[in-house]
């Protein structure tokens, strides 16, 4: 029996084959690896795995171009280019000697001081609000961190443990 099924799947696949238009025809790649993503990490998974493990790869992006949140703005107005998004990486690891294997210099980012202004984003004022202090959101944190451990084991390491009941929740 599983011969016959075999034997039908084939000839309907050459029949399908057969009809479809030349015009239609898929060009199929054949790639070791897909990475999903081309930020950051995907463009450096890319390298890595193309020049250090000899793999071939495939970058599958949903935008026109890679660099995830790095982009360029133009404004439609003066034409000015606008550079936004990450413009510093943490130097450790590995980071310094990727843009070393392109040729990209770096250097240590000039930190300027910044000035933090509250604004009431209902109105469009400034408020004078101001941080709680350091040992207070220590405290904070602290507390809610306990709170999380509590129902640390319905989420860790999958989600198995975790209520699947709609007791209580409104219907809507």
């Amino acid at each position: 029996m599983s011969s016959l099924i075999a034997a039908f799947l084939g000839t309907l696949s050459l029949a399908s084959a057969a009809i479809i238009p030349t015009g239609n025809k898929t060009t199929i790649i054949e790639r070791g690896v897909v990475i999903l993503g081309g930020d950051a990490s995907g463009a450096h998974a890319a390298v890595r795995l193309r020049e250090d493990y000899n793999k071939t790869i495939v970058i599958v992006e949903q935008q026109n171009r890679i660099g995830g949140h790095v982009a360029t703005f133009t404004d439609p107005e003066t034409g000015n280019p606008y550079d936004f998004g990450v413009n510093s990486y943490t130097d450790y690891g590995g980071a310094r000697d990727f843009f070393a294997r392109f040729n990209v210099s770096v250097q240590t980012p000039v930190r300027q001081a910044l000035t933090t202004t509250y604004a009431d984003f209902s109105t469009g004022k400034t408020s004078n609000y101001s941080l709680p202090a350091s040992a207070d959101a220590t405290a904070a944190l602290k507390a809610y961190i306990e709170q999380c451990e509590k129902y640390e084991s319905y989420i860790i390491p999958s989600y198995a443990s975790f209520p699947n009941t709609t007791v209580g929740f409104l219907k809507i």
